[in-house]
């Protein structure tokens, strides 16, 4: 009894523990998302990996970076805001969501309209001498570097405040309130007014008014403006509002002109060439009537949730779609009103309430008709982070195919990366290795240990010469001393597999250490490794970690074990 306090004391910790921890596990991705809606010129956009050109309809989410070469331009658009980039400019995301846009321009000049009042009070755009914001909607400009050391603050509509970030002496502290029609210049050691001028890059003419698509969705919805451009809407007694895209191919079917792309904590995210299919492929459902499609956003129209593409996904690695001989294929097809779409990341209840949002009426599984289906090459997904899709490149589908095809998850792709200019460094290695995706978890029942492969080419042999000192011991491989030399990727094998050759790195890839003479180049000749089984595919998995027995030298047989007996 004298343990009860020590106890309640501990499971009061952990159960504290775990309500600090349990929110920051479930937090959801931001349910607010940008598009670019505009590109002219060279327009490149960083995110998580290295910088691509920016395409029509790329998401743009908090992390990014979007830069316009001299003579370019760029736009994207947040709902019903809008922010552009002159030439030669920098501009990077700093924190996009449901509450915050907030925006970092390094260099150049960018315009910003917040029409939505509900990004006013999370919206502030910084430079190296000033952070701005606005008290109401409206129309602003900035410009950063472009003389040496200063900023300047144009508001065309509205109000802004300006929050001096270098060290100046301003008359009512270090905020300044800039009205409509005035201009300040922030400077390292000054402030100065000045009227307001225009140019060229703010005629940019504005996208046109959608009055009658906001009768059916909110403006939060992003490229809503485009819809009332390309299609037709129209009430319907079951659906709702429905609208339908004109002038389209009557085989025409979502989610099959386009690309998917891999984006975190997303994964898979649709993005359309269609210049009007963003909202369409990121809100609401599509329904078939007859023989054509229509877009369903729902009844609803308050704080919409973004998602990547509310597909189902059938099929797997195991999935003939074309017969018995044809390769594994993943298909998916475009939810129906009433599906309810399954997120493949991690949200909380109330945000799979909002992503699931439609008309009001039960949900059901999505397997009922799976009507639109387009499949592709398993593979596809396993080794790219970006997968071109069309109607020609389509898997064509054997009889009764896709009444078997079972429902799935796309996999997590990985890609293999390549060094730099054909070297590596022990750091570089490593790193390779951390930043590659968790390997796709496969289900073969049982598993045989790889044959280890021959470390001497006689029995008795001495070590080979490493960096240039006889009898040295096996190099360390990630901070492993004595690991296997198992090749990544070979660790498991199923029997009867055909063999694969491992990929290895090349020797430069462990740096000398320290204290010891330059390698040998001359090393003595070593026999082929044992090959080894390949079991079903999956993505290779990393080398291991953590300590592990030196294994037993297979070339010396039972002589080890009579040397170690008579020690």
């Amino acid at each position: 009894m004298g343990f009860t306090p020590l106890k309640t004391t501990l499971k009061t910790i952990t159960l504290l523990a775990l309500a600090l921890v349990a929110p920051l596990a479930l937090a959801d991705p931001p349910a607010r998302m940008g598009r670019i809606s505009s590109a002219e010129g060279q327009v490149t956009l960083q995110g998580g990996g290295d910088a691509a050109a920016a395409a029509l309809n790329w998401p743009v989410t908090t992390g990014n970076r979007i830069t316009t070469a001299p003579g370019a331009r760029a736009e994207f658009r947040v709902g019903a805001s809008a922010v552009r980039l002159d030439g030669d400019s920098e501009l990077e995301v700093s924190q996009l969501d449901d509450d915050n846009f907030k925006l970092r321009l390094n260099y150049g000049s960018v315009g910003v309209r917040i029409r939505d009042a509900g990004l006013v009070n999370g919206f502030e755009l910084s430079t190296e001498q000033a952070r701005v914001s606005l008290a109401q909607p409206g129309w602003l400009r900035v410009d950063a570097a472009r003389a040496p050391d200063s900023s300047v603050v144009s508001v065309f509509d509205g109000a802004a405040e300006v929050k001096v970030e270098v060290e100046v002496e301003v008359e009512g502290g270090a905020r300044l309130t800039v009205r409509a029609g005035q201009r300040v210049e922030v400077r390292d050691d000054d402030i100065v007014g000045a009227p307001l001028r225009r140019d060229a890059f703010d005629d940019w003419p504005e996208a046109p008014a959608a009055p009658q698509a906001l009768r059916y969705v909110g403006a939060e919805v992003t490229a809503y403006e485009e819809l009332d451009r390309y299609g037709n809407w129209r009430d319907d007694p079951d659906y709702g509002p429905l609208w339908s895209p004109r002038s389209l191919p009557a085989d025409w079917v979502p989610y099959r002109d386009g690309s998917w792309v891999w984006i975190e904590p997303w994964g898979w995210t649709w993005v359309d060439n269609a210049p009007w299919a963003y909202a369409p492929s990121h809100y609401g459902r599509w329904v078939l009537l007859g023989r054509r499609w229509c877009w369903a956003p729902g009844r609803e129209r308050a704080h919409p949730a973004w998602a990547p593409a509310l597909v189902g996904w059938v099929g797997g690695d195991r999935w003939r779609a074309g017969g018995a001989r044809s390769t594994p294929a993943l298909g998916w097809f475009p939810l129906a009103p009433h599906e309810r779409y399954l997120p493949p990341y991690r949200v909380t209840p109330d945000y799979a309430r909002r992503v699931n949002t439609n008309n009001g009426a039960r949900w059901e599984r999505a397997q009922a008709r799976r009507a639109g289906v387009t499949v592709l090459p398993y593979a596809r997904f396993e080794s790219r982070r970006t997968v071109a899709v069309n109607k020609t490149a389509s898997v064509a589908l054997a009889p009764g195919a896709l009444k078997s095809a079972p429902p799935a998850m796309a996999p997590v792709p990985f890609v293999r990366l390549s060094p730099p200019d054909g070297q590596w460094t022990g750091a570089d290695t490593a790193r390779a290795w951390t930043r590659r995706e968790a390997p796709v978890q496969i289900d073969t029942p049982r598993f045989q240990r790889a044959q280890p492969e021959a470390r001497f080419a006689t029995p008795g042999a001495r070590p080979e010469a490493r960096f240039g000192n006889p009898g040295a011991q096996p190099e360390v491989r990630f901070g492993n001393p004595g690991a296997r030399r198992t090749p990544p990727g070979t660790r498991f094998a199923v029997p009867g597999a055909a063999p694969v050759e491992p990929y290895r790195y090349p020797r430069a890839a462990v740096p000398p250490r320290a204290g010891l003479p330059a390698p040998v180049v001359a090393a003595p000749a070593r026999p082929a490794p044992v090959p080894f089984a390949q079991g079903p595919a999956h993505a290779p998995h990393p080398p291991p970690v953590g300590r592990q027995e030196p294994r037993r030298d297979e070339a010396r047989g039972r002589g080890g074990r009579q040397e170690r007996e008579s020690r």
